[in-house]
């Protein structure tokens, strides 16, 4: 017979239940009978590999089939632990739903001060549009005063010259008395 090294965990599988015998065979006297999903600790297993001794929650030890343990968890533990992530999965759903509602509501917000934004750089691109226009036309027009203010100054010049080319000459004086 070969011996576990160490207490391995297994259950018996899905069947309703197995018989367990008093020796490593179905020849031996059934000690009772343990139900499907019973946890239970390997002990050893028979020199053919066919049949194992165990021992169970009640604290029974015998024998029963390899066929019929499996290592790890049992359907129904799996299952628990299926729902268990579920819930835990459902309730970060939940959490992140109502966090999903707050950033869409954050992001309206956000859409809504961006519009406004928009809008208010709208009036302001108009209002500096007009003001741009006002400053070119008062440029125009202090342009235009200039070149007026030096016409008049050229032509009253022009015309002080004229005046000036008419105007009699006065005669030198000729005093030779001498």
């Amino acid at each position: 017979m070969l011996h576990a090294e160490e207490q391995d965990r297994y259950f018996i599988t899905e069947d309703l239940y197995t018989f367990m015998h008093t020796g490593p065979g179905k020849q031996f006297r059934i000690l009772g009978s343990v139900n499907a999903s019973t946890p239970v600790v390997l002990l050893e297993t028979s020199d053919d590999g066919k049949f194992a001794k165990i021992r169970d929650d009640r604290e029974r030890e015998g024998w029963v089939e390899v066929s019929t343990l499996a290592q790890g968890q049992t359907k129904q533990q799996i299952i628990d632990d299926l729902n268990q992530k579920l819930i835990s999965i459902s309730t970060d759903i939940n959490t992140d739903k109502g966090e999903i509602a707050r950033l869409s509501s954050l992001i309206g917000d956000l859409e809504q001060r961006l519009e406004q934004q928009q809008q208010a750089v709208l009036e302001a691109n108009k209002q500096r549009d007009v003001l741009q226009q006002q400053l070119n036309s008062y440029t125009d027009e202090i342009e235009m005063q200039w070149m007026i203010n030096g016409a008049l100054v050229a032509g009253g010049g022009l015309l002080l010259g004229v005046i000036l080319s008419f105007l009699p000459r006065r005669k030198k004086r000729q005093d030779n008395w001498m």
